[in-house]
């Protein structure tokens, strides 16, 4: 009875946990060889981890490449956008120019016409 008050007392939820295992005795050539094989397993774990790592850092690398380039495009973009509506400007005042010179040309060839 006491063993089952030592396991129930061990478990939050208490109650029975089953048989108990008799302990078994592990000689110290198995502990070594779960040392070595844990360490190897933790070895290829942080090898993963770091390159892992890498990569992420890599993806931030070449992230903020992408953004930079971006922003040099979004900013070529909107100087060629300025400078086509200077052009639609300019092209808009030399129609007004040109519909004006027209007309004043008009306007003085009728004169002519009715001074002959």
């Amino acid at each position: 009875m006491a063993n089952e008050d030592d396991a129930s007392s061990s478990y939050p939820c208490g109650g029975d946990v089953g048989p108990s295992i008799p302990p078994r005795s592990i000689s110290l050539g198995e502990v070594s060889e779960k040392i070595y094989q844990l360490q190897m397993e933790l070895a290829d774990r942080s090898f993963e981890l770091e390159n892992a790592r890498r990569k992420l850092d890599m993806a931030l690398v070449e992230g903020a490449y992408a953004a930079r380039k971006v922003a040099q495009l979004r900013a070529f973009l909107d100087a060629a956008h300025q400078h086509i509506r200077r052009q639609e400007e300019s092209h808009n005042l030399l129609t007004k120019w040109y519909s004006s010179a027209v007309l004043e040309r008009n306007k003085l060839r009728e004169e002519l016409k009715r001074r002959d």
